[in-house]
């Protein structure tokens, strides 16, 4: 494990334990269809927002709500869900294996445009070694400035 993916995980458990410390509340609300006595009262719950875990009251636009509350707990574990997800992506993407071959990837691609665009042909005006970029003479079998081998075939 590298700084990076030690800072990866740092960072998604921080953020799952203060998901859990500020977790999303759901509230009871009663309300009732008429006012003669035995009329039916139908309760349904709301979701309340997000408040600290062990306040006693919950405020929500400023009020204060108070009867049966519970945390969300389908949300609160999407949340933390979701959050692993995202750490765990992240700690595999900024592993020294992936993240280095993946600049070893780059670098072989950038070296091959790098020779494919310098590459000396027949058709040429005038051509160039695909190793140092230095102006050769069409059929030349070596440079004459790095002494590499050049290749002169189609393929």
């Amino acid at each position: 494990m590298n700084s990076k993916q030690r800072t990866i995980l740092v960072l998604g458990l921080i953020f799952v334990v203060l998901m859990g410390l500020y977790p999303p509340w759901r509230v009871a609300v009663e309300r009732k269809v008429a006012v003669e006595p035995g009329d039916a009262v139908y309760v349904y719950e709301v979701r309340a927002g997000y408040g600290y875990l062990f306040s006693p009251e919950l405020r929500v636009l400023g009020m204060v709500l108070y009867g049966s509350r519970r945390i969300d707990i389908s949300l609160l574990v999407t949340q933390w869900i979701v959050a692993c997800a995202i750490t765990g992506v992240l700690f595999v993407g900024l592993s020294d294996a992936v993240f280095g071959s993946m600049k070893r990837l780059w670098r072989a691609l950038n070296e091959e445009d790098r020779r494919t665009s310098m590459a000396p042909t027949e058709g040429d005006a005038e051509a160039y070694c695909y190793h140092c970029g230095q102006s050769i003479e069409k059929g030349q079998s070596a440079c004459p400035a790095c002494g590499k081998q050049l290749d002169w075939s189609d393929g």
